[in-house]
């Protein structure tokens, strides 16, 4: 019969707290799309300032009701950068992206 007060086998791993402040480098499939406007003009995009990088939507520049582009996206060493935050200016002119870099090891 084992004793109540019995030691533990040890591990043969040790379990290494995970960082308090890590970000992970993957995102959802999908992201909160952007619209910017102006005259006959207008842009659907994602967060990231991306065109067409996601599936979910029909982004890209329009102009008279004509696509002009249909994908747009911003690599880092071929890597998405990860969104910090995004806001679009409340006339819908202008769209700031703050972004980072992933991790990167040599």
């Amino acid at each position: 019969m084992a004793s109540v007060g019995a030691a533990l086998p040890k591990l043969p791993f040790e379990i290494i707290p995970e960082a308090p402040f890590y970000i992970p480098a993957t995102g959802p499939a999908t992201r909160p799309r952007r619209t910017l406007k102006h005259d006959d003009t207008f842009l659907v995009l994602d967060s990231h300032g991306d065109v067409g990088a996601s599936a979910g939507g029909a982004d890209g520049l329009f102009h008279c009701d004509t696509r002009f582009l249909s994908h747009l996206e911003l690599l880092l060493n071929g890597t998405q950068p990860l969104l910090l935050g995004s806001n679009v200016r409340d006339d819908n002119t202008q769209l700031t992206v703050d972004l980072t870099n992933p991790d990167v090891y040599f």
